[in-house]
């Protein structure tokens, strides 16, 4: 009876150690295919270059007012590429400024607001938006209403909440079409 019992057990060890398995296998792949359609998307979608007084930028990542704004030049097709090489393949949009600004990339925002090194490894949301690619965020100074550390929930893949801190960019001025909570 003991060695029955034993095999039984030896049995369901090792059933339940391939399935086990089997779930990991199933979680890395999901993880995997999920990775790899974001990396479709972005693909299929042509972004073109944006540059902003010569700073490279996102649009999504520009903190602005748009009255501050002279003029907006557009390029496609072979023009882009003849004036900036391969980065303008997918078209170029030159944003040009009425007065001189010292726009401020991330790092130099963290300085100015004296954000501790403790928390510059946080993730970045601009008005409690994601950011995807800090390394693009472009800011006025005179529009930024400050830097703050906030709580959100993020959902992950398995569409559970995940709450973490990030720094919170706030503008002074929202988008237009956006409304200005500062009313």
């Amino acid at each position: 009876m003991f060695c029955r019992a034993f095999n039984y057990s030896t049995f369901i060890l090792k059933f339940t150690s391939k399935i086990v398995l089997m779930r990991l296998c199933i979680v890395c792949l999901v993880i995997f295919l999920n990775q790899y359609s974001i990396l479709l998307a972005q693909q299929a979608k042509p972004v073109p270059l944006i540059l902003v007084d010569t700073f490279a930028t996102d649009l999504k990542y520009l903190v602005l007012d748009a009255d501050k704004i002279a003029s907006v030049n557009v390029f496609k097709d072979s023009v882009a590429t003849n004036l900036y090489g391969p980065g303008g393949k997918n078209g170029v949009v030159i944003i040009r400024t009425k007065e001189q600004i010292n726009f401020l990339r991330l790092n130099a925002l963290f300085d100015k607001y004296e954000l501790p090194d403790s928390l510059r490894k946080l993730r970045i949301c601009i008005d409690e938006i994601l950011v995807t690619q800090p390394g693009l965020i472009l800011a006025d100074p005179a529009e930024v209403a400050g830097l703050s550390v906030i709580n959100i929930t993020d959902w992950d893949m398995f569409k559970s909440p995940v709450n973490e801190k990030v720094i919170n960019i706030q503008r002074k001025h929202n988008n237009p079409g956006k409304p200005d909570s500062s009313n």
